[in-house]
């Protein structure tokens, strides 16, 4: 399975997608390296383990979130834009001609503004 679900060489793995994946077996490893399934034992083991899954490599800090990093985890963020999913983030990846669209007020309706992105 691991392998259809491989970037493109040279794009981030996009957080989500495989993150449900992932759980389990971390967790799994983790508790393995608590030796207990001890709430406190394993969320200490969860900080000093990496472990490679579908969405990347993850690495927890002391605040018990991710490191989202280059290389690591590493989030991809998108619009749907005319029935399209336009990523948004992170901007090396971002295509050329790119808009974003910014929700605004006028006359207490929300509309949809587009502006050029990334910004210059």
């Amino acid at each position: 399975m691991r392998g259809t679900c491989e970037p493109p060489k040279g794009s981030p793995r996009p957080l989500g997608r495989g993150g449900g994946q992932d759980a389990i077996p971390l967790w799994a490893k983790a508790v393995e390296k608590a030796g207990t399934f001890d709430g406190d034992a394993v969320v200490s083991a969860l900080e000093k383990i990496q472990y490679e899954g579908v969405a990347g490599v993850y690495e927890f800090n002391a605040l018990h979130t991710v490191e989202c990093v280059p290389d690591r985890i590493y989030p991809v963020f998108f619009q749907w834009q005319s029935g399209q999913r336009v990523v948004i983030w992170p901007l090396n990846v971002v295509a050329p001609g790119t808009k974003l669209l910014v929700p605004k007020l006028e006359g207490g309706k929300r509309v949809w503004v587009e502006v050029p992105w990334p910004p210059k």
